[in-house]
């Protein structure tokens, strides 16, 4: 775990795990690829993966079960736990993600296939997942106020309603 904690998308794929597996997202079938290419598990990455935050935790109920009590006990994980310091990395983790995409030219945009605009989507996603849980820092804080985030043309606006409420949230939260 300490090796996972050490590189942001890692540490963001674990901060996801409690994530509902129903969601279209994951349970999409091709939501291995979706997966892979978001949180970019290179091979070596992929090596770090020991207790399979990639595979397993998302497609064995029990394992995942057992793996997120663990993690979510502080008593039991000690400096393994899911805390808020980690939920700070994934949320800034994911902002970038999403600033890759909002600094792309509407467009330009045009020219991405569905799967680069469900990227989109998937990190919008899990920043609403991740950032009521996450510690404040300077980088967190600088690229919330950074992120002018607009709805997609004739997408649905809900993900990018609810991730502008967590933002205002996370922005009262530490003034």
């Amino acid at each position: 775990m300490e090796k996972m904690y050490s590189d942001s998308s890692l540490t963001a794929l674990v901060a996801v795990a409690s994530m509902p597996v129903e969601d279209e997202y994951f349970s999409f079938p091709f939501a291995r690829a979706r997966r892979h290419h978001f949180f970019q598990l290179n091979d070596a990455r992929w090596a770090l993966d020991k207790l399979s935050f990639s595979e397993g935790v998302l497609n064995e109920p029990e394992y995942r079960r057992f793996i997120l009590e663990f993690l979510e006990d502080h008593n039991r994980s000690g400096i393994y736990a899911l805390n808020g310091q980690r939920y700070m990395t994934a949320a800034v983790y994911f902002l970038k993600q999403i600033q890759t995409w909002e600094q792309i030219t509407p467009s330009y945009r045009s020219h991405f296939t569905y799967n680069k605009i469900d990227w989109l989507w998937l990190g919008l996603k899990c920043l609403v997942h991740v950032m009521p849980r996450s510690d404040s820092s300077e980088e967190l804080t600088v690229l919330v106020h950074q992120l002018k985030l607009a709805p997609l043309s004739g997408g649905d606006t809900r993900q990018t309603i609810a991730v502008n409420q967590e933002i205002d949230r996370y922005l009262a939260r530490i003034e």
